[in-house]
Parts: structure tokens; C-alpha cells; sequence
């Protein structure tokens, strides 16, 4: 009751409200929940978008690790390493 609703951008709706879309970005909007027990949580929701681009290549591995092809010699370790990539 103390709170003046109407002096800011924040809304406590009670009842439907139309939102109108904008061509420039998609709509946005956070929900707070407040529980008396002191819970409290807020997520951000997002209007999603009719097309959504491919990436233009392939996301690198999460990880690399070494890999030990067993040469001793620089070509020893050449045909070990191909070895390996036709295993992967």
C-alpha cells in the first residue's frame, strides 16, 4: 500500500495488458517472486525471434588433449599423427 506504482517503470499488473512487439529488438521482461519464507527468485524472459542465423562455422571443441602417437623421429611421429587422424 505504501509503494507509488505510478511514479516509475515497474508495474504490478492485476490483469492482461497489451504489449506491444518492436521491429528493433525483441520484448523483455523480468518476474520477481517474493515468498515470505525468504525465498526469492527473478528470471528474465525474452521474446524469441522468428529466424536465427547459422553460425558461419563450427564451434571449436569444448577441450583438447594431447595425444602421445608413439615417435621417436620426426617422421616416426608424422605417421603416428596421421595414424590418429584417421581414427578421428
Amino acid at each position: 500500500p505504501m509503494v507509488d506504482w505510478d511514479s516509475g517503470h515497474v508495474r504490478l499488473l492485476t490483469e492482461t495488458h497489451p504489449w506491444p512487439a518492436r521491429p528493433d529488438r525483441p520484448r523483455r521482461a523480468g518476474i520477481s517472486a517474493f515468498g515470505v519464507s525468504g525465498t526469492n527468485a527473478h528470471a528474465i524472459i525474452e521474446e524469441a525471434t522468428e529466424h536465427t542465423p547459422e553460425p558461419e562455422q563450427a564451434a571449436a571443441p569444448a577441450s583438447t588433449a594431447p595425444a602421445d602417437t608413439g615417435g621417436s623421429t620426426v617422421d616416426a611421429e608424422s605417421t603416428g599423427a596421421a595414424g590418429v587422424l584417421r581414427v578421428a
